[in-house]
């Protein structure tokens, strides 16, 4: 992500694209290689684990906006709300980050130019039913919505399996909702996603609030 913030600035100072192009191509192939690698690596080992901090979405939204930019290439309006008594949540930061910025890539693709990505976080009303459940007080809800083409209904039971993708061969590799998916149940919440093919997709993610 700090790529393509530098691949962004640079481009303001007017040098010729092959300058700073190039050497920024490769930077990005070795990282996405070695992250792939290392994922794989602990994924088989099963010595990757979660280190839960205190985490305050007012504090946390606004610093990542600048690395969601980027991820939207300035082709698709960000928008990000907070409810003022929104409480704080329990969770690994690194891997919430992951996770937010996998479903921005997700809605990137999806997205035509001049679409939406809007991201809100706020406290869940109690007795809200998520998948046939009541929940009980004390949930937070943070939620990605877009205003792309939807998940087609076939697919849309399949969307969390491991190495599930509908992109081309080489431009997805099915990790980034599964890894969505066994983030926030690790962290002790639940994901639901709505979405009408052909107008847009919500995730939420529902994390359980912090007791002081």
């Amino acid at each position: 992500m700090n790529i393509e913030v530098l691949r962004r600035r640079l481009s303001t100072w007017l040098l010729p694209e092959d300058v700073h192009e190039r050497p920024l191509a490769a930077m990005e192939r070795a990282t996405n290689q070695g992250a792939r690698l290392t994922r794989q690596l602990l994924s088989f080992s099963r010595r990757s684990s979660l280190q839960p901090r205190r985490v305050s979405l007012a504090a946390f939204l606004p610093e990542l906006s600048e690395l969601l930019w980027a991820v939207l290439r300035n082709r698709i309006a960000l928008s990000i709300a907070l409810d003022p008594d929104t409480g704080e949540i329990d969770v690994d930061p690194d891997e919430l980050e992951l996770a937010l910025l996998s479903l921005a890539t997700n809605a990137r693709d999806d997205i035509p130019a001049g679409g939406t990505l809007r991201i809100h976080a706020g406290n869940l009303q109690p007795g809200t039913v998520v998948d046939g459940d009541a929940l009980a007080p004390g949930w937070v809800a943070l939620s990605v919505s877009d205003t792309g083409s939807g998940i087609a209904p076939g697919t849309l039971q399949s969307i969390f399996d491991p190495l599930f993708t509908t992109k081309p061969v080489g431009q997805g590799t099915g990790r980034g909702l599964s890894q969505v998916y066994g983030f926030v149940t690790q962290s002790g919440g639940r994901v639901t996603v709505q979405s009408t093919f052909g107008t847009g997709t919500r995730f939420t993610l529902l994390f359980p609030r912090r007791v002081e």
